[in-house]
């Protein structure tokens, strides 16, 4: 466990480091959008699979990832950004992830 809290405090100061830098330069923002639009597409296919079936209201399934990322953006990263534990305690993070899976299925889920 303390090596995982190790890479994401790393990660997390870097992540710090970078949205510092997206606000200095809308160039660099743009570019970096487009290779994140690239790792969120596998989101967006299993949404459209899940569509497909009928396990979701059929939608834009870029849409649906945009808002499903969000909430997680939201209720964890944020708060690690800011350094608020307390939200983002090992312990808390099953429960805030199953929060915003709620929230998400609320729009989205068929019935």
């Amino acid at each position: 466990m303390t090596k995982d809290i190790g890479v994401m405090n790393a990660f997390m100061n870097g992540s710090r480091v970078l949205i510092g830098e997206l606000m200095r330069s809308p160039d660099l923002a743009s570019r970096v959008n487009k290779e994140f639009a690239l790792i969120d597409a596998p989101l967006a296919e299993f949404l459209t699979g899940a569509m497909a079936c009928g396990q979701l209201k059929k939608s834009d399934p870029n849409v649906a990832s945009d808002r499903l990322l969000a909430l997680f953006k939201a209720t964890i990263f944020v708060p690690l950004l800011k350094h608020e534990t307390s939200v983002t305690a090992p312990e808390n993070l099953q429960s805030v992830a199953s929060e915003s899976v709620d929230i998400f299925l609320r729009q989205f889920a068929v019935g």
